[in-house]
């Protein structure tokens, strides 16, 4: 050992053994970059995860859903169509009216809607036990379950056994019971606004009082044509 430190020093000086110290001083690490944001999604908006509600909320239709159309299942409360319902298309056989339909409504007695039902409708068909009538589409919504059951048993109490009555839907061919009510009205009242006119007293009022008729009305107790 003394001759290797007596060498050493003779060649200057001791010397260090292991790797030299950098002229830098020592190694820095390495700044690493700031992480980047997602990209934004095609319409600007941020991405959303996939396993995200609202992922699941835009999810595209699994194979097998089918859309919904306007004219599908009804809901709950609406009134479907029956077999044997149709409405009246043009090419179709003529449809005629029975006659004295509003004889058999005013015997029907019928009340509330049905009463409209009826007095808006044609009987376009009568054989018993199965009645067809005719109405308009416009009052098509006044029919339901409840309805057809009421029509069909004061339909059964005219004939006496049970009645199947079915609906077709279409512009009435005839004048409906609703219909000749207003018009016998109107006959009525016309009558009575002409016989006034022509009654002595009435003119002779007229005339001493400077008066004129303007309009009459009808008592609710007068009999009108059957």
């Amino acid at each position: 050992v003394g001759s290797v430190l007596s060498t050493a020093k003779r060649a200057g000086g001791l010397q260090r053994f292991g790797p030299p110290p950098s002229a830098s001083g020592p190694k820095r690490a390495k700044p690493q970059p700031p992480p980047r944001a997602p990209a934004p999604s095609a319409a600007g908006a941020p991405a959303v995860k996939a396993n995200s509600p609202r992922a699941a909320a835009t999810a595209a239709p699994k194979a097998g859903d089918a859309p919904v159309h306007a004219g599908d299942a009804p809901e709950a409360g609406d009134t479907p169509v029956r077999a044997g319902d149709a409405p009246v298309r043009a090419g179709d056989a003529p449809v005629r009216a029975v006659e004295n339909w509003h004889k058999l409504v005013a015997q029907m007695a019928p009340a509330g809607v049905t009463a409209m039902i009826l007095n808006r409708s044609n009987l376009i068909e009568r054989d018993g036990a199965a009645w067809t009538l005719l109405l308009d589409p416009s009052h098509e919504s006044l029919l339901n379950e409840k309805q057809r059951a009421e029509v069909a048993r004061l339909a059964g109490g005219v004939e006496g056994q049970p009645v199947d009555v079915r609906f077709r839907f279409g512009k009435t061919v005839a004048e409906t019971p609703a219909a000749r009510t207003e018009r016998t009205a109107r006959e009525a009242l016309a009558k009575a606004q002409a016989t006034l006119a022509e009654d002595a007293v009435a003119r002779a009022l007229m005339r001493d009082f400077d008066a004129r008729l303007e309009s009459a009305q009808l008592n609710a107790g007068v009999p009108q044509a059957s």
